[in-house]
């Protein structure tokens, strides 16, 4: 459709998604559009809080709440957005297009080693 992913395969996308065109910003004279979704642990599909999505190449980006849910207006498309979060996996996600729903992020948690045990004979 109008996504693609970009690197690692630790951030996958639910057929439903949302960008919509929005007003012009006052002064600005540009179109913009408005990214707004949802992100998930992969594992425990419950949503991840304080999450960081930034638009890279530019000083734009926001966090999400504590129920997992960000909005983001995005300049130009297409943009890429770098989606960082404390244990778990950095992922980076191409939005291409402008379609018209809500997105849904599943972020994979970094594995963590366990103990060290030690056998000896």
């Amino acid at each position: 459709m109008v996504i693609g992913m970009i690197a690692p395969a630790s951030l996958f996308l639910q057929s439903n998604s949302d960008v919509r065109e929005s007003a012009e910003l006052p002064g600005a004279g540009l179109r913009t559009f408005l990214l707004t979704g949802i992100v998930s642990d992969e594992l425990t599909l419950k949503p991840v809080g304080d999450v960081n999505i930034r638009v890279y190449g530019t000083p734009g980006g926001t966090a999400t709440d504590p129920s997992g849910k960000f909005s983001l207006r995005l300049a130009k498309l297409p943009a890429t957005l770098v989606v960082t979060c404390i244990g778990y996996e950095t992922a980076a996600f191409n939005i291409l297009g402008a379609p018209k729903e809500t997105f849904e992020f599943f972020l994979r948690p970094k594995s963590r080693p366990g103990p060290c045990t030690r056998i000896s004979c």
